[in-house]
């Protein structure tokens, strides 16, 4: 067998060629278009949320419970809606009802997390693996706030990184 036939055989096709050099350049222009982007980024944030949510309306609670505790799963549910809103709405709401929204969903689920009967993380504590998916949904969930001030930071500097009331 001689080397040019090697070639051809491992030659691809114009059509492989074609497919691979689209799909790279979507990849690419999904990059560079951060509207894009952002759009992908509250498709993401939205099912993380609602899996969450999900997780919050199928969990039943049996036996003895504080009477406080229908209030605040209640209150959890309500943050979570709101959040999953603010996620959707994120070009109209300012930065600091963001970070309201983010910060009060933190707390409640830190008390849900942890300290609710039939706490999902507390149950699991044992698992190796609880505590690190636990910081990352905290770190996941507050990104939004992250995210909208940077997009409210960027809106107000020009290229050059100079805040336009700086000149």
């Amino acid at each position: 067998m001689s080397c040019q036939g090697l070639n051809e055989n491992w030659r691809l096709s114009e059509i492989d060629v074609n497919v691979a050099r689209s799909t790279a350049l979507g990849s690419i222009a999904l990059v560079r278009n951060p509207k894009s982007m952002l759009a992908l980024y509250r498709v993401i944030y939205g099912v993380v949320a609602g899996l969450v949510l999900y997780n919050l309306l199928t969990t039943h609670y049996y036996g003895d419970v504080p009477r406080s505790l229908p209030w605040l799963i209640l209150a959890c549910k309500i943050s979570l809606a709101g959040l999953v809103l603010a996620a959707a709405l994120i070009h109209r709401l300012k930065p600091s009802v963001i970070w309201g929204v983010v910060l009060v969903w933190e707390a409640l689920l830190v008390w849900y997390g942890w300290f609710s009967p039939g706490a999902p993380f507390a149950l699991y504590r044992s698992v190796p693996w609880v505590t690190p998916l636990f910081i990352g949904l905290v770190l996941w969930f507050i990104s939004l706030a992250i995210v909208r001030s940077a997009k409210a930071w960027f809106a107000r500097t020009d290229a050059g990184g100079r805040i336009p009331s700086d000149q």
